[in-house]
């Protein structure tokens, strides 16, 4: 512990000014952080920065340190914001936000071809709706998997960034038994003019960086359909009404997982960040996955030990259904049980009324308002019964039903 306290001691020996200016304390935070979304509270819980600052004091007592162990100024939270503020101002001159991407464009033109990831930064003016905004991101590999992709999907995250949309087009691989990410734009519009600018760019990109260019098997007349078609989605369930052609249709998946998993990975990352978190989160998480690509054509090595093959996935497909319907009819076998307890308990309410009215009757007092409660009884049983129909049609049928005394009357 006496190492300790030297180590903080010789920090706070330091002058306020000199700890601000001093080489080493600021590239701790450079070579552990990237400051585009640094705050101080952020600071503190990561496990990454505790670690390294452990390191850096020779920490060896049991309890973590804390930032006033690094200089006792920093148990001032708003000073420690004032000191994120001032190495992001330094790193980031032109700011987090669309001038930042600028600067991060300009910065991957530097790097080798195989590492540009930002590959445009446009602004357009268009008739009726204003300035459009849009960044294109995508590793030149991922350039090569759009042009191998056969039935891309697109989805649009509206929180991953703030005030902007995040536009994704991702496929499905039978090679690799996983689901990709192509191409990762952000954009500030969801209209038509502005996609048609965004694909354009998307697809020039690819052609530059494939040599080869895009080509689509179009859907003739999609929209006289939309505007005259069927009301109902049996088209879109059902290839004979579709007027799809059958090899084409087997390629389309069966379902939205692929998106809603990728959504689920994405937002692990975080949700309202700033654009330049945006970009250079998703450029982490694109490296993963064309890093796990590589390790996979080079050693035939999964990303799991199952590997997500098409007979994997309809198996846990049909076994998570069969599940969610042994569920379904195990409650509804449930709420039988729960009704048969009801009827048995509403036939001894009538056989409590008929004793009152028979009572009634022999002592010659006034017979209606026992006839009436009877009668209320036996109407709240017969819906007991259609209640207790109903749910035996969607239980399981062995449910042991006992002999009710008013079934056949009712």
């Amino acid at each position: 512990m006496s190492s300790n306290s030297n180590a903080i001691s010789s920090i706070d020996g330091k002058d306020k000014d000199t700890m601000e200016d001093d080489d080493d304390e600021i590239g701790l935070v450079e070579h552990w952080y990237s400051l585009r979304d640094l705050t101080p509270r952020k600071l503190i819980l990561d496990s990454g920065f505790i670690s390294d600052l452990r390191h850096i004091l020779g920490w060896t007592s049991i309890r973590d340190p804390i930032l006033a162990d690094l200089h006792s100024s920093f148990g001032n939270l708003d000073h420690t914001g004032q000191f994120i503020n001032k190495l992001r101002d330094k790193l980031f001159p032109n700011g987090t936000s669309l001038e930042g991407a600028y600067q991060i464009l300009e910065k991957h033109q530097t790097f080798p071809i195989e590492d540009h990831y930002v590959r445009a930064v446009e602004e357009h003016e268009i008739r009726g709706i204003g300035k459009v905004k849009f960044i294109v991101c995508m590793f030149p590999a991922m350039s090569h998997l759009l042009l191998a992709t056969k039935c891309p999907s697109i989805d649009t995250l509206f929180k991953r960034l703030h005030q902007w949309q995040e536009f994704e087009i991702k496929a499905w691989f039978d090679e690799y038994n996983r689901s990709i990410v192509v191409a990762r734009t952000f954009t500030t519009s969801q209209t038509a003019e502005a996609h048609k600018l965004l694909f354009s760019r998307i697809f020039d990109i690819m052609e530059q960086d494939t040599g080869e260019t895009v080509c689509f098997r179009y859907i003739h007349a999609w929209l006289k359909d939309k505007q005259e078609g069927s009301p109902f989605t049996l088209p879109a369930l059902y290839q004979p009404l579709s007027k799809i052609p059958l090899d084409i249709w087997k390629v389309f998946p069966t379902t939205s997982n692929g998106n809603e998993q990728v959504h689920h990975s994405i937002n692990h990352d975080g949700v309202k960040l700033t654009m330049l978190a945006g970009i250079m989160r998703g450029m982490q998480y694109d490296t993963c996955a064309m890093g796990a690509l590589v390790v996979l054509l080079e050693y035939r090595i999964h990303t799991r030990d199952q590997a997500a093959t098409h007979f994997r996935r309809v198996l846990r497909t049909v076994t998570r259904s069969a599940n969610v319907q042994q569920r379904t009819v195990s409650s509804h076998d449930d709420i039988i049980r729960t009704l048969c307890n009801q009827v048995l308990e509403q036939e001894r309410a009538i056989d409590r009324e008929q004793i009152a009215a028979n009572r009634a009757l022999e002592a010659h007092t006034q017979m209606e308002p026992v006839l009436a409660q009877l009668q209320i009884e036996e109407i709240r049983l017969h819906e007991l019964f259609e209640e207790l129909r109903t749910a035996q049609e969607k239980g399981s049928g062995q449910v042991e039903i006992p002999q009710f005394k008013y079934a056949q009357q009712i």
